[in-house]
């Protein structure tokens, strides 16, 4: 059995008061964390979780409210992590590395030389392994200088599945295909916005979906509002799913 937690299900606003997207996942004695938005590290203490038990970061593109946490967790584990010995492991697309360097650079300026002691960065291939864990990565549609992609996760026949951001494209069939539990960005009720997908699409293409288990993710304004239409769950966060 493997344990979600939703340290964050919001969009990269804060629309509803939601934390950015982030997902603590403890699986096989591993803490896997999927996402890393900047409201990050407050989750994750929230809850009594501490940064020096994660294990590895899966980033699904490089988009201010799913990296901009990792800084913050990058010096912590520099700075005040008493396991000295602890190193993270970070998978993203292109230039993940890069994007985050330059990132933690602006907002603290010679931090790298006491940072890049305790992160190991690596591009996903498509298809990976990380221990017994195999990752694969799919082309989903969203803004191309974030390199998107959607994540399969899986483990002795258990998977997990998360689109990332994202319109409506077939490859979200293959992402989802027999997933335990797949997590879908559904960003607006009806409205149109380039790179992301509405619950009116999403509900035409339902019935092809093979997953076993769906809850939908970071919700905007224009969904919110109209909430009471929705009839698939959308994750909360702090909210645990076992799958």
């Amino acid at each position: 059995m493997a344990e979600l937690q939703v340290m964050g299900s919001g969009d990269a606003f804060g629309s509803g008061g939601k934390m950015q997207t982030c997902f603590w996942i403890n699986w096989n004695k591993k803490n896997l964390l999927v996402d890393c938005g900047a409201t990050s590290s407050v989750a994750i203490k929230s809850v009594g979780k501490k940064i020096e038990d994660i294990d590895v970061i899966f980033i699904s593109h490089l988009h201010g409210d799913h990296i901009a946490g990792i800084p913050f967790i990058l010096m912590e584990l520099a700075y005040v992590s008493k396991d000295k010995n602890h190193r993270i492991e970070i998978f993203g697309p292109r230039g993940t590395k890069e994007r985050i360097q330059a990132l933690q650079n602006l907002l603290y300026p010679d931090s790298l030389r006491y940072t890049d002691a305790v992160a190991e960065f690596k591009e996903y291939s498509g298809a990976d392994s990380w221990h017994d864990f195999s990752i694969e990565t799919y082309d989903v549609q969203h803004s191309e200088l974030s390199f998107p992609k959607g994540l399969r996760i899986s483990q002795k026949g258990k998977i997990f599945a998360f689109s990332g951001d994202g319109e409506w494209s077939n490859n979200l069939l293959k992402l989802s295909d027999s997933a335990n539990l797949f997590i879908c960005e559904c960003y607006n009720y009806q409205k149109t916005t380039p790179g992301h997908l509405n619950y009116i699409k999403l509900m035409e293409k339902y019935h092809l979906l093979k997953c076993k288990n769906i809850f939908l993710n970071h919700p905007g304004a224009e969904l919110l509002a109209n909430i009471e239409k929705v009839e698939l769950q959308f994750i909360q966060d702090f909210q645990i799913i076992n799958f």
